[in-house]
């Protein structure tokens, strides 16, 4: 009985998991939050000096104006908690209902959870939507590399 239960409610399971975003790289830690938020209209609290960080929040979809129902918060960190290696390149991106953060080291760190939140953003009714999750991400070597494969 319990067999048959699970082949019945197989499709409805795959079909939840497969309304997930398709991210590359998958990220080191994920946790998938259950609601989506617009960020049609954000805010942004930077406390960096970086200024590739509106032009790509332009190009998910966002508008940026003084005063928004989503706060974007990008801050730079000594460390990151939970990254055993490659912290010039690690990231904690947490996509919430009315807040979003980013956390990184470096810039680069700050340009991959941005391109992660690319990612993540899709668009309803004309409107971008971000799944909401907590993304802690870092790269699992540190020299990126390139494998050319002639057979």
């Amino acid at each position: 009985m319990f067999v048959l239960m699970l082949l019945l409610l197989y499709p409805l399971i795959a079909q939840s998991q497969s309304s997930l975003p398709a991210l590359l790289p998958y990220p080191q830690k994920i946790e998938w939050l259950r609601q989506q938020t617009s960020i049609a209209k954000v805010m942004v609290e930077n406390s960096t000096n970086t200024t590739f960080v509106e032009e790509l929040l332009r190009k998910t979809g966002c508008n940026i104006a003084p005063s928004a129902p989503v706060k974007i918060t990008i801050s730079l960190k000594d460390s990151i908690a939970g990254v055993s290696v490659n912290q010039q390149e690690a990231y904690k991106l947490t996509v919430g209902k009315s807040i979003i953060t980013i956390e990184a080291c470096t810039e680069t760190g700050i340009y991959y959870a941005l391109q992660t939140m690319r990612q993540l953003t899709t668009r309803k009714k004309g409107n971008p939507q971000v799944q909401c999750c907590k993304i802690l991400d870092w790269p699992a070597f540190s020299v990126r590399g390139f494998m050319h494969d002639t057979g």
